[in-house]
């Protein structure tokens, strides 16, 4: 296509603006097209012998009116509260998958389980606001140097419909070292791995956000 057919085209297209405002858009707009490329306007909807006619912007019959939709409210708008991660399930489990929202580990005290640090930060946990995003909250303690200690794949899953389309994985911060990266990943299973090469051993879940 040459740059003048380009250019009219162009041009064609601003004039539907004005010609849709003084027809009313229903019946579209009609263009005359030369055999060198050229448009021009019809007039009354015809074209000149040996011109090819081209409608636009033609508009179907409206469909029938839908039922009105619910009324919103604050609730609607308001994010749902945080829901915290539960302690490890005991020694008689070293699986967490069945257990979502359970911190994973196969006690229930900081010997061979990951938990929450306490002190200043929030527990571990996680929400959605009302637009469908996923928030991560609060700190993780890793604890697996005891004898024994089997260290699970990460530290809980997320239950269905809180887990992201693919993995991903996030930036996060030493708890006690915030200047030290971490990475926390979280699966499409809804694994949420925090790494443990950090100096404290103690991840911060924090502004970790997704959309499921």
């Amino acid at each position: 296509m040459s740059w003048k057919v380009v250019v009219l085209v162009a041009t064609g297209v601003m004039v539907v603006g004005v010609a849709m405002g003084a027809v009313g858009g229903s019946d579209g707009v009609t263009f005359c097209a030369g055999k060198g490329g050229d448009l021009s306007l019809a007039k009354k909807g015809k074209c000149s012998k040996g011109e090819k006619k081209l409608t636009i912007a033609k508009r179907g019959p409206q469909g029938e009116q839908g039922p009105p939709g619910a009324d919103g409210t604050p609730e609607d708008l308001a994010p749902e509260p945080v829901q915290l991660v539960s302690p490890a399930a005991g020694p008689t489990s070293s699986s967490c998958s069945a257990a979502p929202g359970r911190f994973c580990g196969t006690s229930p005290t900081t010997s061979c389980s990951y938990t929450n640090p306490g002190g200043n930060f929030l527990p571990a946990g996680y929400r959605k606001d009302s637009g469908g995003w996923v928030h991560l909250q609060g700190a993780v303690d890793v604890n697996f140097s005891g004898a024994g200690c089997a260290a699970p794949p990460g530290a809980f899953y997320l239950p269905a419909g809180y887990r992201p389309a693919g993995g991903t994985r996030f930036a996060a911060a030493d708890c006690f070292s915030p200047s030290a990266q971490a990475n926390v990943t979280v699966q499409a299973d809804g694994l949420v791995n925090p790494a443990t090469g950090v100096s404290s051993n103690c991840v911060n879940l924090d502004g970790i956000e997704f959309h499921p």
